[in-house]
């Protein structure tokens, strides 16, 4: 099913949830479930002030988060880390729901079946929302950041709460042209999850188009930091660059020379750095 950002947005303030939180040293697992839905785990981290803006932060494909230095950013910013789709339970990766060694969430979205990238922003949504309801955070002033995947989702989200977005850094992000020119490629990709499935080219580009960041280009007028490393192959710094070259000011672009694919603290400590002197 193809969906407006608004019915997105409309369903997550009117939805029924449920949460569990448990209580560890320094941090919160929060497990949200959506009414009908299955339940996603979530990682919180309060900052030591009241009314700091919320951090957002993103999974790659495989869901699960690097341990990133949280001692660092409570001073300064509440921490939600979200991995939708119940992918991960206390960030360990949930096997059983993998096709194929693979989380399905982009496959799922090319060939329109359940548990697709619209019920992934929706996951997203509603953990904002419980932070907004249950805790001090200022929800009205959001960051986002990730990588990969995270990185090119951060993007989408941002572009979708852009009222209320103050700044956004993507790192090597994923997703780019997915709903365009990488069409072809992530059709030919998606088959071998699914073969022998009928598939329409132009819904499947209509469904990518809710997650390609160039859907939101115009709307990222937030400060923002986009990152990429020169050995990445699996998001190259050229593509990533020319992306970043349509975007509207104010923007930054780093390339970090030698890196390959993947999270690097590096990448994390220069965007926190970047959302202190953007707010």
């Amino acid at each position: 099913m193809i969906v407006s950002t608004l019915e997105l947005c409309r369903e997550a303030e009117l939805c029924k949830y449920d949460f569990t939180v448990e209580k560890c040293s320094g941090d919160c697992w929060v497990r949200i479930r959506r009414e009908g839905k299955s339940q996603f785990c979530s990682q919180w981290f309060s900052s030591s002030s009241e009314d700091r803006p919320l951090l957002v932060i993103l999974p790659g494909y495989d869901a699960v988060f690097p341990s990133y230095p949280m001692d660092e950013v409570t001073e300064d910013f509440n921490v939600l880390l979200v991995s939708p789709l119940g992918y991960t339970e206390r960030n360990a990766a949930v096997d059983p729901l993998k096709i194929k060694g693979e989380f399905p969430v982009l496959f799922n979205t090319v060939f329109d079946k359940p548990n697709a990238y619209d019920q992934w922003i929706l996951d997203v949504l509603t953990a904002i929302r419980w932070a907004r309801e249950h805790t001090t955070a200022n929800c009205e002033k959001l960051l986002f950041f990730g990588t990969s995947q995270g990185g090119g989702m951060s993007l989408v989200l941002s572009g979708i709460l852009s009222d209320k977005c103050k700044a956004v850094c993507a790192d090597e992000p994923w997703l780019i042209g997915f709903s365009s020119d990488m069409l072809e490629t992530v059709i030919s990709n998606a088959s071998y999850y699914f073969p022998n499935e009928i598939l329409s080219y132009s819904g499947a580009s209509e469904r990518l188009a809710l997650t390609d960041p160039i859907t939101y280009a115009g709307k990222l007028t937030v400060p923002k930091l986009i990152m990429a490393g020169s050995k990445d192959t699996d998001c190259p710094a050229d593509r990533i660059k020319r992306f970043f070259d349509t975007l509207p000011e104010p923007k930054d672009y780093f390339l970090f020379e030698e890196r390959a694919h993947g999270h690097d603290i590096r990448a994390f400590r220069k965007a926190i750095n970047f959302f202190r002197k953007s707010i």
